[in-house]
């Protein structure tokens, strides 16, 4: 269902992936919240999946953070989400999932200062210099998750999107262990988009002529990572061009 939103989001936004819990008495009423506040902020590809017996809802949107206006657009929508979860539903913003920087600025609010203090002294006893994952779990300001927002690089509304394919033939990819792996490919393609951006041709020329060779010359798939793709998506294999099996992979 993940790639399935992926690969009709528009150009330039980002998808992503929540998990709530509410009281499993709670679940019908909470999905409704949920498909209502979606439509206010006009996630009209948005869905709703998860585990019902345990009141845990996974929900998909896509959002693009490029602007001002669209990071505080997106920052209503996660004020809105936690009131919804924490106060109308007396919920849990993360169920199986860590909490991860966009939830951080909450937790707080769903702990309460008490238990928020004994957290934060715990943290500082085991991590003193804060360079354990800072910012996670533990926020330093109640904005913290809407700065240094990633800007997808490249991708087009109706194509094969970067992080919905490359995900699901991470464990299976050929080359996985030789040059590249997907992700650190996906890693590479945006470096580059955003130094040819900057105009930072020296450093952007430097990693192309590495990448060359690792990103697409040693890009390969078969059978196996074939049978992983969702969506019905097509994949020559290893006979393909460099160029068309990178294509492929990362939808342009």
């Amino acid at each position: 269902m993940y790639p399935s939103v992926a690969a009709v989001r528009d150009k330039g936004t980002s998808v992503m992936l929540e998990d709530v819990a509410v009281p499993v008495d709670r679940l019908g009423d909470a999905i409704m919240a949920l498909q209502e506040l979606f439509q206010r902020f006009s996630y009209h590809n948005a869905i709703v999946f998860g585990h019902a017996k345990d009141g845990n809802l996974h929900f998909v949107v896509s959002q693009a953070v490029s602007t001002p206006e669209e990071i505080r657009f997106f920052g209503e929508f996660n004020d809105a989400l936690a009131e919804l979860v924490i106060v109308r539903f007396g919920g849990a913003l993360k169920a199986e999932h860590g909490t991860g920087r966009q939830i951080a600025p909450y937790v707080e609010a769903e702990w309460g200062p008490a238990a928020y203090a004994v957290m934060k002294e715990l943290k500082a006893l085991v991590d003193p210099a804060n360079i354990v994952n800072p910012g996670v779990i533990l926020s330093p300001g109640p904005d913290s998750h809407l700065q240094h927002l990633e800007v997808p690089a490249g991708g087009r509304r109706g194509g094969r999107q970067m992080r919905g394919v490359a995900c699901y033939c991470e464990g299976s990819c050929p080359s996985r262990n030789f040059t590249l792996t997907p992700r650190q490919r996906i890693v590479l393609r945006r470096s580059l988009a955003r130094l040819k951006a900057a105009g930072d041709s020296a450093a952007h020329d430097e990693i192309l002529h590495d990448y060359t060779f690792d990103g697409m010359d040693t890009l390969c798939g078969g059978r196996d990572v074939r049978d992983q793709l969702p969506g019905g998506y097509q994949y020559g294999g290893a006979d393909q061009a460099p160029a068309a099996r990178e294509s492929f992979c990362f939808g342009e």
